[in-house]
């Protein structure tokens, strides 16, 4: 930092700054555990868990879940949802004569855009405190196939360790992004969390954003450049807190580090969108939470993003917590 004001900055004026990881690790934090037992109940929809704390309600058809407070007030609309499509940016696509050559139109050939999804089984453990679920998705094209497993333990303190197990089509060589959906309902606006920060960063744009903890609005979080696309990533996030007015919040933790965004537009939205005021706000937010994303590069006047920044298909497992 500046020592002394100068003519082109005042005192204090950060000009480098650098972060290290520390060589050590904090001793794990025992966890208490609840006399409250799970109460599992079904009828011809949902499968139904009662904890003290909170229900959650499994889609026998769909295999995701939602989930509401001791009052009944939604906290989760629907989720995870397998997500492997991100809203085209510019470097994805130039609306010119090369536009077979883009990363669009392999993507939207592929039906990466419109995924199908089909529920294999849903089981329930001896203790009622786990439920796996097992699907199928094809793409739009239904030329290839992916698994998804999805295994719940759920504890009545108010966590859900969710694993997703997902294994993609190895004949695809280039993915937008892998990971999961979740829909929260309208009111849930404020945010922090601790990772990469505080504008938007993504794996081949990152080294510029300090790790650090930072707060924000949905609303906020949204980038509204002129041709509407992806925006608003953040990478490297340890934990992840959404809340409402009300005090509930959904706080999303792993071992692992992960990517998020959020914002209360569908990928679809901005896909369909020529301009910013194209766009319509949705009164529910839609959370990505991402294992793996692809690079930005610099496609529409420059080379594509470096070979370390592209993946494709394979065996991923993508493990976080849920605590309402």
């Amino acid at each position: 930092k500046t020592k002394k004001d100068l003519l082109w900055a005042q005192k204090g004026y950060e000009i480098a700054w650098e972060q290290f990881s520390l060589p050590f690790k904090l001793k794990a934090i025992r966890e208490r555990r609840t006399k409250h037992l799970l109460k599992i109940s079904e009828n011809k929809r949902n499968v139904i868990v009662n904890a003290n704390r909170f229900k959650l309600f499994f889609d026998k058809k769909k295999g995701s879940f939602s989930a509401t407070n001791s009052e009944g007030g939604i906290l989760i609309k629907e989720g995870p949802k397998l997500n492997l499509w991100r809203a085209p940016i510019d470097n994805d696509n130039v609306k010119d004569h090369d536009f077979g050559k883009k990363l669009l139109s392999k993507w939207l050939n592929l039906g990466l855009d419109k995924l199908v999804f089909s529920m294999e089984d849903l089981q329930i453990s001896d203790d009622d405190s786990i439920i796996a679920v097992e699907q199928k998705i094809f793409s739009g094209n239904k030329r290839t196939c992916s698994k998804h497993k999805i295994i719940y333990s759920i504890r009545p303190e108010g966590f859900i360790d969710i694993e997703n197990i997902i294994s993609i089509d190895t004949g695809i060589k280039d993915l937008p992004r892998l990971g999961v959906i979740m829909i929260l309902p309208h009111g849930f606006e404020k945010i922090s969390w601790f990772g990469r920060g505080p504008y938007e960063n993504y794996p081949d744009r990152k080294t510029g954003y300090p790790i650090s903890r930072y707060s924000s609005t949905v609303e906020n979080m949204f980038v509204p450049y002129i041709n509407p696309q992806e925006n608003g990533n953040r990478c490297d996030v340890r934990w992840l807190r959404i809340e409402n007015e009300l005090n509930d919040s959904i706080e999303i933790t792993s071992k692992d580090f992960f990517g998020f965004s959020i914002q209360h537009f569908t990928a679809q939205d901005l896909s369909d969108a020529d301009h910013t005021n194209d766009l319509t706000r949705r009164g529910q937010t839609y959370l990505n939470i991402d294992i793996k994303y692809r690079g930005l590069g610099t496609n529409s006047c420059g080379p594509d993003t470096l070979p370390e920044y592209i993946f494709g298909g394979g065996e991923y497992n993508l493990s976080f917590r849920v605590k309402i």
